[in-house]
């Protein structure tokens, strides 16, 4: 989240960074660290399928809640909220258990995803293909 929100500092094109975890943990003191990154970072102690906006979403980086059922529940809520080029990544698409099945939510889905055979396995979705 850092790296994104620097980049958007970096290229002052106005963007914000929504980033969400449903669990306290060190991402609050990490951006406290960065302070003139305050303007583009913004931090929600929420799951993804609780999220509201009214402008359109470009990039998700889906690595929360790892169930499937928890899966399909965000993207449900997401998807029509993605602008039309809006790019997915969906991040520990290794192995498949009742704690750990992303696969399994992309398959029910019916969403088409690029897969790349990184350490934690790793496939992306652009919304445009619908």
């Amino acid at each position: 989240a850092l790296w994104i929100a620097q980049a958007l500092y970096d290229n002052n094109e106005g963007g914000v960074l929504l980033t969400v975890d449903p669990s306290p943990w060190v991402q609050v003191e990490n951006f406290a660290k960065f302070p003139k990154l305050d303007a583009r970072i913004i931090f929600k102690q929420i799951r993804g399928d609780q999220i509201e906006t009214k402008k359109k979403i470009d990039f998700v980086f889906c690595d929360g809640l790892h169930e499937k059922e928890e899966v399909i529940k965000e993207m449900r809520h997401l998807l029509p909220m993605l602008s039309e080029h809006a790019i997915v990544v969906f991040h520990d698409c290794g192995d498949s258990n009742r704690f750990c099945d992303v696969n399994g939510a992309v398959q029910e889905l019916g969403i088409k995803t690029v897969w790349i055979p990184t350490t934690n396995r790793i496939r992306i979705y652009e919304h445009s293909q619908c």
